[in-house]
């Protein structure tokens, strides 16, 4: 039986695509206000709250180490893939991408929260912080830069989007020796509770399901790599690392998240697939929602 954390994700999920079927909101940028709302006011208080209470393990190092892997594994093979079957730049460019970067927080979050409890929580943000969005302020635009239209990245311009991203300024605010005041951590932690169902929400107002039939084999491939075998490749790293249990079932979990939301975005702006990269949002959502309790399933760390 689903518990209440679980069906408040697929709820919320689903009261946001009934939302934009039914054209609830008058302007289409609704889902982009949620989730700055998530990025600039949720999220960045509950990272600092949520560390306060984290035991440093040299083996959340791994946290940090493992997504990096696995971009370099999924670029790479949709590298070689899109050479063999001849796929457009714009194809290549979306696909690497995509499968390199994950879910990770507005799904991860909260799936993860409700798969292992809240304890969890202080990997995942190590799993995305230091590595999705790292990954997605510098190799993600250079990716978007080669195989896109966009202006030139330089170093620069990934050292400032990074340094003024909210959620990473709270999380070395979060790192640094503190003492913060229990009301203070409350109040922080209140704040964040709203992450959840509001970004679930946004979500579902994001969900599109445009395709066609030429992107059906890059679609079934990418989700394939991004799904499957990755989360796989991931629980056997981790696995004969001798990760600790809950650690490493965070790893495989968040290795396991569907392709980002804001990857999709940048992609597109970017002149890459859209329509794929739309797909590769749309579908992966909802195959998370029967792949990731499947790998939550598996017994690999008893």
């Amino acid at each position: 039986m689903l518990d209440a954390a679980w069906l408040v994700i697929l709820g919320m999920l689903l009261l946001g695509k009934l939302c934009q079927f039914a054209q609830v909101f008058e302007h289409q940028s609704a889902a982009q206000v949620l989730n700055r709302y998530v990025i600039y006011a949720a999220l960045p208080p509950l990272v600092i709250s949520t560390l306060q209470s984290l035991q440093f393990n040299t083996m959340l190092l791994w946290m940090v180490l493992l997504p990096w892997l696995m971009m370099v594994v999924s670029v790479g093979l949709m590298w070689i893939i899109g050479r063999v079957l001849q796929w457009s730049r714009a194809v290549i460019g979306a696909m690497m991408m995509l499968t390199a970067l994950g879910n990770t927080s507005f799904l991860g979050f909260p799936i993860v929260t409700a798969l292992l409890g809240p304890e969890a929580l202080p990997a995942a943000m190590f799993y995305d912080q230091f590595g999705s969005f790292l990954m997605l302020s510098s190799v993600g635009l250079l990716i978007a830069a080669h195989y896109g239209h966009t202006d030139e990245v330089n170093l620069r311009s990934i050292a400032i989007s990074i340094i003024k991203f909210p959620p990473f300024i709270a999380l070395i605010i979060g790192l640094l020796p503190i003492p913060w005041h229990a009301n203070i951590l409350s109040a922080m932690t209140q704040m964040g509770a709203s992450l959840v169902p509001v970004a679930c929400f946004a979500v579902g107002l994001q969900w599109r399901w445009r395709l066609q039939r030429r992107h059906w084999v890059p679609l079934s491939i990418g989700l394939g790599t991004k799904m499957v075998l990755l989360p796989l490749l991931a629980g056997l790293i981790l696995q004969l690392a001798q990760v600790p249990n809950q650690i490493a079932q965070v790893g495989l979990l968040e290795a396991g998240m569907p392709p980002m939301i804001t990857a999709g975005a940048i992609a597109s702006a970017a002149g890459l697939d859209r329509d794929l990269a739309s797909a590769m949002v749309g579908f992966g959502v909802v195959l998370a929602l029967f792949s990731l309790p499947v790998l939550n399933s598996l017994a690999w760390f008893a």
